[in-house]
C-alpha cells in the first residue's frame, strides 16, 4: 500500500474575521511612500509606519488570533513559547501595481490581512525558492504535492499566514480601484 508524507511542508494558512469598518478608513488615510524595496516603478506603496499595528488595536487583535490559531491550534507549537509581530505595514496597490517576488528573512512566519480588495486586484502566488527546483517533467493534473507555484485569491477580511522564507509575490492590480492590504512579520522565541 502507498502512501505520500507531505514532509516539511510549506503550510499556509488562511482564515476570515470581521474587520472594524472604522478602523479601515484611518488606516486608509495613512501616510504611504513608494516601496523602496523594490526596482519596479509600479511596485506599490508602503506605509512609513512599519509598526502600524500599534495604532489599530482592534485589526492588531485579529493578526494575533489568525497568528495564535496558526500556531498554537494548527502547527501545534507548545503554547509556553513566546512570539510577537515585529513589524507591521500598510500596503497599497493602485491600479496597475503589483508586487515583486521576495521573502521576509527577519522572522519565522508572515502574514497578509486584507483590508480592501477589489476583484481582479491580483492574487497573491507562493513560489519554491529556484534553488530547490530541479528537472521538471510534464505534469498532468497539479497538486499540492507537484506544484512549484501557488495561486490564493483573496477577498476582504481574508488573513494569510506562512513561512516568512516561502518566496510571494502579487499579480497585477487590474482594476481601477486601490488594493489596501495589512503586512506582518511575526518572531518566535523559545
Amino acid at each position: 500500500m502507498s502512501r505520500i508524507i507531505p514532509l516539511f511542508s510549506s503550510p499556509i494558512y488562511m482564515n476570515q474575521f470581521a474587520l472594524d469598518e472604522q478602523e479601515l478608513k484611518s488606516i486608509e488615510q495613512e501616510e504611504c511612500l513608494v516601496n523602496v524595496h523594490s526596482q519596479s516603478p509600479n511596485n506599490g506603496l508602503m506605509s512609513v509606519d512599519m509598526f502600524i499595528l500599534n495604532k489599530y488595536p482592534k485589526l492588531k487583535d485579529v493578526c494575533i488570533n489568525h497568528t495564535e490559531s496558526f500556531i498554537f491550534d494548527e502547527l501545534k507549537y507548545k503554547r509556553d513559547i513566546n512570539y510577537r509581530i515585529s513589524l507591521s505595514w500598510l500596503n497599497i496597490h493602485p491600479p496597475n501595481h503589483s508586487s515583486h517576488k521576495h521573502c521576509h528573512s527577519n522572522s519565522k512566519f508572515s502574514g497578509v490581512l486584507y483590508l480592501n480588495f477589489p476583484k481582479d486586484s491580483g492574487d497573491i502566488m507562493f513560489e519554491i525558492p529556484s534553488a530547490y527546483r530541479t528537472i521538471e517533467p510534464e505534469v498532468s493534473e497539479w497538486n499540492v504535492y507537484n506544484s512549484t507555484s501557488w495561486k490564493i485569491q483573496p477577498h476582504k477580511g481574508l488573513c494569510i499566514l506562512f513561512p516568512s522564507h516561502l518566496e510571494h509575490y502579487t499579480g497585477v492590480n487590474t482594476t481601477e480601484q486601490n488594493r489596501y492590504s495589512l503586512a506582518f512579520d511575526v518572531v518566535v522565541s523559545i
